[in-house]
Order: C-alpha cells, then sequence, then structure tokens
C-alpha cells in the first residue's frame, strides 16, 4: 500500500467523518456510505449524502488526487439494515472505507463489521465515551481543511 494512499484515505476519514482494505489501487478509491435515506431520518441521511456529493462535485471527483466513487447505501435507520449493507460494501462493492451510523444504535452495529473484514469506518454520528471499540472515530466535518492534509498513521491491523 502506497504512502500517497495512506494520506488520502486518512485524510478523508478526519475530514468527512468518513475502510481501507489491502486490495486498494491508485486509480480509484471507493467510497461507502451507509444512511438512512428512507424512514423517521431520511432528510437527516439524505442531507449527509448530499453534502458529501457536493464536496466531491466541488473537487472534480477527486480526494487527494485520487478519483472517488460514492456507494451509497440505506439503512433506514435499523442496525441490521446496516450491518448488511456494510457486508455488501466491503465484499461485493469492494470499497476502501464506509462511512455511517448516523445513529449510535447502529454505528454500534457497524464497528464490529470493520474490525472482522479490516476495513476502515468512520462513524458520522456522536460517540458517548463509554463507546466499546475504540475502532469507531468521530471528526467534526467543520475541520475538513486542517484534517485532510493531516499525515496517515497506519490503520490498526492493516498492511
Amino acid at each position: 500500500m502506497t504512502n500517497k494512499l495512506q494520506r488520502v484515505l486518512l485524510g478523508s476519514c478526519l475530514a468527512l467523518s468518513l475502510g481501507l482494505t489491502t486490495q486498494a489501487t491508485a486509480e480509484e478509491l471507493r467510497i461507502g456510505y451507509i444512511s438512512p435515506v428512507t424512514g423517521i431520518f431520511a432528510q437527516v441521511g439524505k442531507d449527509m449524502v448530499d453534502g458529501f456529493q457536493m464536496y466531491l462535485d466541488e473537487h472534480g471527483g477527486k480526494l487527494g488526487g485520487m478519483d472517488v466513487k460514492f456507494i451509497v447505501e440505506d439503512d433506514q435507520g435499523k442496525p441490521d439494515a446496516g450491518v448488511t449493507k456494510a457486508k455488501k460494501l466491503i465484499l461485493q462493492d469492494k470499497v476502501h472505507m464506509f462511512i455511517g451510523g448516523l445513529l449510535a444504535s447502529t454505528g454500534y452495529a457497524l464497528a464490529p463489521i470493520s474490525t472482522s473484514e479490516k476495513t476502515l469506518f468512520r462513524s458520522i454520528g456522536r460517540r458517548p465515551d463509554t463507546a466499546p471499540t475504540q475502532q469507531v472515530s468521530v471528526f467534526p466535518a467543520h475541520q475538513l481543511d486542517q484534517l485532510a492534509a493531516a499525515p496517515a498513521p497506519r490503520p490498526m491491523g492493516l498492511r
């Protein structure tokens, strides 16, 4: 895995509150986004999807010079649906990273998938200090410019 790709992935995570697999390529960065776009939380979920897409549009569909394939999945605000979508994104779509967990219950359900599949997951929701895992991180979106260029430490368990 190249140092540039690691920096792009971590910068994306930090900047956009956004898994990294060992099969990453330098040509395209595949980002999965799990959010409720139907159900009671649909408006918040759609706004977050639209905001991420607007950022990509404003930057030519690129993060750190890499083309981004943005794949959105609807978890309907249900943790079990989020787990199913995360597995699909990782195993079928081969995403390099995934973002989700608008609701705390969904974030807690997604974290073990991230660990077992060795794919970086970033929660888009708030996380209490009593979170059962350190794999889930929350980064405020307003820190985009400062965090996008941050040096990338090696993600835990990945080569």
